[in-house]
């Protein structure tokens, strides 16, 4: 939401700008100029510009015939409350009668893979005679539908489950979000699971399941489309015998009824007592007390790492833009590696993705077009194996093919690993 503010501050300033440009006659324009240009050779001079994902700097030369001040402004607020811009101009540089050079520079977007747009302004001001030109400047993109699933509560960990909820019994609030999900024929309900903050599709009994992201109207006016999620696969059993815990498996947001204890059986000379965990047994070997730590799953408890992308509504996937094919399917989604000391927080680590959707003449983006996410199979007969695949930040950015950069070529040119800013581009 401070984006949004501040974006629209922005349209205010421009547009308080462009009035006061103009002098006591509407019908004459105004002698003074400030423009904003690429090289110092430069004709045409620029509505706005962009810095790369990744980090980096931009040079801009200025044109003006009047002395004027230079000031960034961006509203980014940090962690702690405080203004901290995001990126930083060099101070001015005259290089030649009414010509200067000055150099915007930021660090990479994001460490999260997320490449939802910052924008900031270059305010060229020149208030004694009130001109002046407000220039932008952002890095990343516009996005369309972005949700971080912050709003989902249940089990933390992706094998607990007796804190997930059923798509079936999430709030009206929930689904309100817009993510929808089909029923299998034969089903009495869609397997779709709320976890603290991600998703889970697919059920422990081989049925498969599948996510559909959000309408938005506006994409009717793309004509370029890049998908960006997170996914992994589970490995081992839902339970929670991994971590020490005692949890069943109930998946729906039930609670179970609290099991009778088992009856303990007698000791015998030979064997500890149950109740004195620190009486040695035979042969002085101590009691082993219940397993608190992750065991790695043999390659059988890993689920099916396939996942398909399909675009619903209208475009195509930029990869099969010859032949119009609508779907991509990955076999390399990660397992998450629970025995890693920040597990569950690092658990979509290298699970960063992105998928490429562009118009074309004969299957066009419209308003109608969103992106369904496929885990196993959606017909009614269990899988041998089972396809429980996790989600977590789901976000479908629009690509203005004259300002932004080409996430395409970035990427290798495919859809696939992240290379970008995930965990791939680190390979």
């Amino acid at each position: 939401m401070k984006t949004n503010r501040f974006i629209y501050f922005v349209l205010f300033a421009i547009a308080f700008v462009v009035a006061s440009c103009q002098n006591d006659d509407p019908n004459a324009l105004r002698k003074e100029f400030i423009e904003v240009y690429a090289t110092p050779d430069c004709v045409e001079p620029l509505e706005r510009t962009h810095l790369p994902v990744r980090g980096g700097e931009v040079t801009l030369y200025i044109k003006s015939n009047i002395q004027f001040d230079l000031e960034w402004q961006d509203g980014n607020i940090d962690e702690f409350g405080q203004v901290k811009p995001w990126a930083h101009v060099s101070p001015l540089q005259s290089i030649g009668d009414g010509l200067w050079k000055i150099t915007v520079s930021a660090d990479k977007l994001s460490e999260e893979a997320v490449y939802e747009k910052r924008s900031g302004v270059l305010m060229l001001k020149a208030p004694e005679i009130h001109a002046g030109r407000f220039f932008v400047v952002d890095q990343g993109l516009t996005a369309r539908v972005a949700s971080d699933f912050s709003w989902l509560t249940g089990s933390e960990k992706p094998n607990e489950t007796i804190s997930d909820v059923v798509y079936e019994n999430w709030t009206n609030l929930q689904k309100n979000k817009g993510f929808k999900t089909t029923i299998i024929p034969g089903q009495e309900k869609a397997w779709v699971y709320a976890k603290a903050g991600y998703i889970k599709l697919g059920n422990s009994d081989g049925m498969g399941a599948d996510l559909i992201a959000p309408h938005e109207a506006m994409m009717r006016y793309d004509s370029l489309l890049v998908v960006s999620f997170k996914a992994v696969v589970q490995n081992g059993p839902s339970t929670g015998d991994f971590y020490g815990d005692t949890e069943g498996v109930y998946g729906d947001g039930e609670q179970p009824e609290d099991p009778k204890p088992e009856p303990e059986p007698d000791p015998t000379p030979d064997d500890p007592t149950p109740s004195d965990p620190n009486n040695p047994g035979e042969g002085g070997t101590e009691l082993i007390k219940p397993m608190s730590v992750a065991i790695a799953p043999a390659a059988d408890e890993v689920d099916n790492n396939t996942l398909t992308i399909e675009v619903v509504g209208g475009g195509v996937i930029r990869d099969f833009i010859t032949t119009g094919a609508t779907s991509i399917t990955f076999n390399d989604i990660p397992t998450y590696n629970r025995m890693h000391p920040d597990f569950p927080a690092n658990m979509f680590d290298g699970g960063e993705y992105l998928v490429f959707i562009e118009s074309t003449k004969a299957n066009p983006i419209t308003a109608n077009t969103t992106v369904r996410f496929i885990a196993g199979s959606m017909s009614d007969t269990p899988a041998a194996k089972n396809s429980r695949i996790f989600l977590d930040d789901i976000y479908i950015y629009r690509v203005n093919a004259k300002f932004d950069e080409d996430f395409y070529q970035l990427n290798g040119g495919k859809s696939g690993k992240d290379q970008v800013l995930g965990g791939a581009s680190n390979n």
